[in-house]
């Protein structure tokens, strides 16, 4: 994040590769975190299915900045809907 914020994008990418490559299986919602906080909605939905097919809890998801872009994408209410239900 640091490196994307400095407009380090070479750099960034190559630290977002790095922990997908090493931490793919164990941080699927950190990684959905980084591409939401890039703006990349597309990749950021594939990081979270995967994340909550693993059993992560979903509420974390209404209250981090990280993922404030991806509140306004009709997929976010699907996700939310998929992971907790209507009440």
């Amino acid at each position: 994040m640091a490196y994307y914020a400095l407009q380090r994008r070479e750099d960034s990418t190559d630290a977002l590769n790095k922990l997908i490559a090493t931490h793919q299986n164990d941080c699927a919602y950190q990684i959905a975190e980084l591409y939401a906080y890039r703006k990349e909605t597309g990749k950021a939905f594939k990081w979270l299915d995967r994340a909550f097919n693993n059993e992560i809890p979903a509420p974390p998801i209404l209250i981090q900045s990280l993922m404030k872009s991806l509140r306004q994408d009709p997929r976010f209410a699907e996700l939310l809907e998929k992971r907790c239900g209507a009440d």
